[in-house]
């Protein structure tokens, strides 16, 4: 709503915001045992600010996606775009964090690739997918 707003010149809609005050306020309500104990100090805060952060990095993400919808700019080609910079860019975290492989390249890891293909590849043939 507040990027869209500002990037994109989205109208706020009073009904959006009434809406999203509604949905945070049940959502406090529904947590609040856990919340009344949280505190900012150490690895719990640390959690927040990531979910947060993760939150504005997928709105600023739709909010790119908005905006090439409305230059024209066909969808699947920057979706493919989009998950090969991802790509590229987790790659270049892996190696700068040192990651040993084995912890990815295991057999369990990839089985469950190999079985989402399965499932993908039946679905379509089936004409399910």
């Amino acid at each position: 709503m507040g990027f869209g707003a500002l990037f994109l010149r989205n109208p706020i809609r009073p009904r959006v915001v009434l809406g999203a005050l509604v949905g945070t306020a049940g959502l406090v309500l529904i947590f609040w045992p856990e919340l009344s104990k949280f505190k900012l100090s150490g690895g719990p805060a640390l959690g927040a600010a990531l979910a947060l952060a993760s939150a504005i990095s997928a709105s600023l993400g739709n909010i790119v996606s908005a905006w090439n919808l409305r230059r024209g700019l066909p969808v699947v080609q920057m979706n493919a775009y989009g998950m090969a910079y991802g790509a590229v860019f987790m790659l270049g975290s892996v190696l700068l964090a040192l990651a040993p492989s084995s912890t990815w390249f295991n057999q369990g890891y990839l089985g469950g690739f190999r079985h989402e293909m399965r499932i993908a590849d039946e679905g379509e043939r089936t004409g399910l997918a």
